[in-house]
């Protein structure tokens, strides 16, 4: 005679059994045990286990991703790009992660991360990072071996790279603690296809934070800008990546990252752009930077978007700033030219820039002192020199 009792028939506590007969002889009998745990109990929420896209190529070298270029609030959820297969040939990133609570790392000084590997991969020594004082690959699997320390948080990463297709169920990870006071912990098993060809490995990705950044970097400062004014397929491709990134996530960068993507960007949109774009992201540079400053070339061009815009009078600033500056730089053309010694031809350099440029305060006062300092001269020749004057007055330019 064969009877079965259910966990939920003990009441989830100790339990008596007893056997009677009425009949003659004595009672034999025996217990077989089947224990079977529930598939929501087979995965402690202290472990996972993800399988993530590897970084971009750009040139030949992996791009760095993540959110370190942004700002990090409630109201900003991070994101991974997972992934359930990898080409042969190719390579995916396994994270592993293990969270304790506070009464487990009281009471687990030290354990020992067993880690299966999904069949048809390969993994090399030196791509295992993680928080582990010493890992062992041992016979398809990694061991992991680490003291808490006082920390809570445990991050192990390292690649898988694809050799033999199939599809490979992989065995759960386990926590094992060295200490009587815990309780080993088991994650959740998995499944990896290993496939040919990089349309089957296709699998949608996000774009991250710096993943956008450092992409765009990368390809302006290898591109050049000689190269992107003239090259219009070249322009698309480096600006896609800048543009993506500003505009999604200008506003929660770092003012180190934002400054150097806006700087790259608005030489971009300088080239071909027109009004308004330019003339936000100049704006927005000059705020984070009162001392950000553009070449004369460039500076006309954001006067000129701010006429196509209709902020004349801005735009007329803009023009202003850069005529009294360059009058300054060529003016220096005519001092050289008068302690060379000679005069005329820096009379003839100052006559030039006064016919050429426009009657404002900085180039009036270069035209004022010329003036002043020929009719000191004038004087000197007339008259003798005083006894503590050694010398004739000098004409500033």
């Amino acid at each position: 005679m064969v009877f079965t009792l259910r966990e939920k028939d003990l009441g989830g506590r100790d339990a008596v059994l007893k056997l009677r007969s009425s009949g003659m002889g004595k009672v034999g009998w025996g217990v077989g045990w089947t224990v079977g745990v529930p598939a929501e109990r087979t995965a402690a929420p202290e472990l996972s286990r993800t399988y993530l896209q590897a970084p971009p190529i750009v040139d030949g070298k992996p791009v760095k991703e993540g959110l370190s270029t942004v700002r990090i609030d409630k109201e900003f959820r991070a994101w991974k790009n997972p992934t359930d297969r990898v080409e042969t040939g190719r390579a995916i990133v396994e994270q592993v992660e293990l969270h304790l609570l506070p009464s487990q790392v009281e009471s687990v000084p030290f354990f020992v991360m067993e880690e299966p590997l999904p069949g048809g991969v390969a993994v090399c020594q030196g791509d295992i990072q993680g928080d582990f004082d010493f890992v062992e690959k041992r016979d398809g699997r990694l061991l992991f071996y680490c003291s808490t320390n006082g920390r809570a948080h445990f991050v192990f990463r390292f690649k898988l790279r694809g050799v033999l297709p199939g599809t490979f169920r992989v065995l759960p990870t386990r926590f094992w603690p060295l200490s009587s006071k815990a309780k080993i912990l088991f994650g959740k098993a998995t499944t990896l296809k290993v496939v040919e060809g990089s349309k089957a490995a296709f699998t949608k990705r996000r774009a991250t934070p710096d993943e956008l950044f450092f992409t765009g970097i990368r390809r302006f400062d290898q591109t050049g800008l000689y190269a992107l004014r003239a090259s219009q397929e070249l322009l698309k491709d480096v600006k896609a990546p800048l543009e993506a990134c500003f505009e999604s996530f200008g506003a929660r960068m770092y003012p180190k990252p934002f400054f150097e993507l806006g700087r790259r960007l608005l030489a971009i949109r300088l080239i071909r752009g027109k009004g308004r774009p330019i003339l936000e992201l100049f704006e927005k540079l000059k705020d984070a930077r009162p001392d950000f400053s553009l070449s004369f070339e460039d500076m006309s061009r954001v006067g000129r978007a701010y006429f196509e815009a209709g902020e004349f009078e801005r735009s007329l600033y803009v023009y202003q700033a850069v005529s009294e500056a360059l009058f300054l730089r060529e003016v220096q053309v005519a001092g050289t030219l008068r302690e060379k010694g000679r005069l005329e031809d820096s009379l003839q350099v100052m006559r030039g820039l006064f016919l050429d440029y426009p009657a404002l305060p900085e180039i009036q006062s270069a035209l004022f002192s010329l003036a002043q300092g020929f009719i000191a001269l004038a004087a000197r020749k007339t008259l003798p020199l005083e006894k503590n004057q050694r010398s004739e007055p000098k004409i500033n330019f």
